[in-house]
């Protein structure tokens, strides 16, 4: 990278990554990996603010479950909630996954507490 170019050398990069655990592909199954990552996980947040990149860092942000993790606790919370039995079990396997989760600074966070996606 020192050296001098006339462009992006991206072709010398890819050959210097070949072989090792690096890679410049991000395909389908990069995504993938991206979408597993977890509630409270090591780079959740990094992942979460590549979604939201106009937000104000200098704030404190948490990750948000976008619906209650509370209400994903119990078969009997899932029932109350009208979730049909046959997908129950789905909900509480994925309920702190990457796709249920926002940013959202700490106060606002911390005031919804609990409260229904409707309100």
């Amino acid at each position: 990278m020192s050296e001098q170019h006339d462009t992006f050398p991206q072709e010398r990069i890819r050959d210097e990554l070949k072989g090792t655990t690096r890679s410049m592909i991000f395909g389908e199954e990069e995504v993938d990996n991206l979408l597993s990552y977890k509630y409270g996980g090591r780079y959740t947040f990094l992942v979460l603010s590549l979604l939201y990149p106009s937000l104000d860092y200098r704030n404190q942000f948490h990750q948000d479950h976008i619906f209650p993790r509370s209400f994903f606790t119990t078969l009997k919370k899932l029932n109350t909630k009208g979730i049909p039995a046959d997908k129950q079990q789905f909900y509480l396997e994925n309920f702190d996954c990457l796709a249920k989760l926002h940013l959202l600074e700490g106060v606002p966070n911390q005031e919804k507490l609990d409260r229904d996606f409707r309100e």
